[in-house]
């Protein structure tokens, strides 16, 4: 007879959530042959906000956001990933309150990287403190820097300049002077200039077009994040005290590093082409979820096998150079549409 869901939430309880992290910081250190940009390995740092079940315990632990109505009536955790660029495998995780700063809590998965890592930023997560703290620890970075609204003024004076590339200097709060170069991209979608800010000096090793090309796999992350909330249904948390909850989101990582990981070793057998071709990760994932019981069983090893041998089923060609404009897929209904209006009406209001 198979135990029943209460027993199995009481057994939970007794179990620490810091065992799960124990195992996905295991995963995490494992080398599986991660492809590298002129030798680094391509890290990326990105945040997202993840709603949980309203009980006190949770309310005081995340807190809620808040908005002209008012507070949420379910609190938010605020996320932030390390993950790597290229096999989608997470690398460490920081959970803080809403309110959180999400670079603070980047700031802590710093000390994850190494100086053969080479990091992504996205906008929100810049700034002369970040760069300064990321060059005393040796670590390269590539920054998308804002070009409208608050920006550097070194940023304004390089657009006007008409340069593809330049070093400039910034002087942090916390004193001193730092060397950054800012390099000059294009968006494809608006035709409109974008601004890079690296460490990686030399224009002739780093050129500018391969730093526009090498930031281009940061989406990878935002591909992540949705099969974290969407695949994997890390939106749809059920578990009503911190220790549960935390348990469930470093549940939901191995899955996705096990899946990273079995997408590197099926690629590796058929010798694809990184580019060219690609495996489905979210048909990989469901082959992990189904079999995660034996994994914690004596044939781990066989059902790893399996599990990598069927992951080379389905294979897709990748259609270069495709973009699309976002927007969104939710459903749309009087309410929403009504609230859309009284948004922009407000706004009208405000700017006149």
């Amino acid at each position: 007879m198979p135990p029943s869901k209460q027993s199995i939430s009481e057994a939970r309880q007794k179990l620490c959530w810091k065992f799960f992290e124990k195992i996905f910081t295991s995963l995490s250190e494992e080398n599986n042959f991660r492809k590298t940009w002129k030798s680094f390995q391509v890290k990326i740092i990105d945040g997202t906000k993840v709603r949980v079940p309203r009980t006190d315990e949770l309310l005081a632990a995340f807190g809620s956001s808040s908005s002209q109505c008012g507070l949420s009536h379910y609190p938010t955790a605020n996320l932030v990933i390390l993950s790597d660029a290229f096999s989608s495998e997470p690398l460490g995780v920081e959970l803080g309150k809403y309110e959180s700063s999400e670079r603070d809590l980047a700031s802590k998965l710093f000390t994850k990287l190494t100086s053969k890592d080479v990091v992504l930023l996205d906008r929100g997560l810049g700034g002369k403190e970040i760069y300064l703290d990321l060059i005393n620890r040796n670590v390269a970075f590539v920054h998308r820097v804002q070009t409208k609204g608050l920006c550097l003024s070194k940023v304004e004076d390089f657009l006007l300049s008409g340069k593809t590339s330049d070093i400039v200097e910034l002087k942090p709060r916390s004193g001193g002077t730092l060397k950054i170069r800012l390099v000059r991209g294009r968006d494809l979608t608006s035709d409109e200039p974008i601004v890079y800010a690296t460490n990686l000096l030399d224009d002739k090793k780093y050129q500018s077009h391969e730093i526009h090309d090498l930031y281009k796999s940061r989406w990878q992350v935002e591909t992540n994040i949705g099969h974290l909330k969407n695949t994997l249904g890390l939106e749809k948390i059920k578990s009503k005290n911190y220790n549960s909850v935390l348990q469930d989101i470093y549940a939901h990582l191995i899955v996705l590093s096990l899946a990273a990981k079995a997408e590197i070793s099926a690629r590796k057998e058929l010798d694809l082409e990184t580019e060219k071709e690609a495996l489905s990760i979210k048909y990989i994932i469901s082959l992990i979820a189904k079999n995660m019981r034996d994994f914690c069983q004596s044939r781990a090893k066989k059902v790893w096998k399996t599990i990598v041998e069927l992951s080379k089923n389905i294979v897709w060609k990748r259609q270069l150079n495709r973009s699309y404009p976002r927007y969104s897929r939710q459903p749309q209904n009087r309410w929403s549409q009504e609230r859309s209006y009284l948004r922009r009406g407000l706004k009208r209001k405000n700017n006149r």
